[in-house]
Parts: C-alpha cells; sequence; structure tokens
C-alpha cells in the first residue's frame, strides 16, 4: 500500500494554500491529512479544503483535525464533518478506520 501524507495545508477563504496555489499530491492508495485544513477554521475554508481533497487522485482520504481548525470544535462539528462525509473521505476523532487491511488510528490536536 502507498500513503502519501501531508499536514498543515492551511487552506485560506480563497481556497489557496498560504496564499499560494495549492498542489496536488502524488498517486497513491491512500491520503492522509494530519491537522491544520485551515487557516482560520472556517467553515467556508472547510468547504474550500474538502473541494481541494476532493481533486486528489488517491481513492481513499483520512482527515483529522489541527489546532487551526476550530469549526470541529463547536456547536458546528456535526456539520463540519458532513461536510467532510463522502467521496472516499474518512473523518477521524479519537476513531480509527481500516484501508486493506492497515489501520489507521486519528486523535485531532488538543489543547
Amino acid at each position: 500500500m502507498k500513503i502519501c501524507s501531508v499536514a498543515d495545508v492551511h487552506i485560506t477563504p480563497s481556497g489557496r494554500a498560504h496564499d499560494r496555489p495549492t498542489i496536488t499530491t502524488p498517486e497513491a492508495d491512500v491520503l492522509t491529512v494530519s491537522g491544520d485544513l485551515t487557516i482560520g477554521g472556517t467553515i467556508e475554508q472547510l468547504i474550500a479544503f474538502r473541494q481541494w481533497l476532493v481533486a486528489q487522485p488517491q481513492k481513499h482520504k483520512v482527515v483529522i483535525a489541527g489546532n487551526h481548525d476550530f469549526c470541529f470544535e463547536d456547536r458546528r462539528s456535526f456539520e463540519a464533518q458532513t461536510i467532510l462525509g463522502g467521496n472516499g473521505i474518512t473523518y477521524l476523532q479519537d476513531q480509527e478506520t481500516t484501508i486493506d487491511g492497515v489501520r489507521f488510528y486519528g486523535a485531532p490536536w488538543q489543547p
């Protein structure tokens, strides 16, 4: 199994990463994104992140929240998790998933 792992994408309101065009990740079976999906944790930025994520070539995508991803911490948490649903995306919050016999565990940033 090939795994591509990235973190700190920091999608901005414009849908860019750190004010530069976002990149396409290399071919792999699984893409893991280990936190800081957004720069400011807004739902709008999360939607832009999802658009970027869906465009990536991997069949499976495993995502956990980071310290910038405030939308997963409050009343918007259900909405945020719903936004990431589907298209091979698995959001993990103190959970695990198994893909082709390989276990992935996700524990978001904790204050």
